[in-house]
């Protein structure tokens, strides 16, 4: 049981992902976003984890959290 809390807590902490986005204010946190990846054809969701204005472009840090 022990094992597989931390075998949880490292998988969330490693599956986050910065995308940089076009300003966005109708973007928060802990909505959930669909990620498509064409080049190898397949997309996820992930929740907001952050949100960080950058000079115009909006940063996202997005996690995707074990079922």
């Amino acid at each position: 049981y022990v094992a597989e809390r931390y075998l949880r807590e490292f998988y969330k902490n490693h599956s986050k992902i910065q995308v940089d986005v076009l300003f966005a204010p109708h973007l928060q946190v802990g909505q959930t976003v669909q990620v498509i990846d064409s080049y190898n054809n397949t997309n996820s969701n992930f929740f907001i984890d952050g949100i960080k204005d950058n000079s115009g472009f909006t940063t996202l840090t997005l996690a995707k959290y074990p079922a």
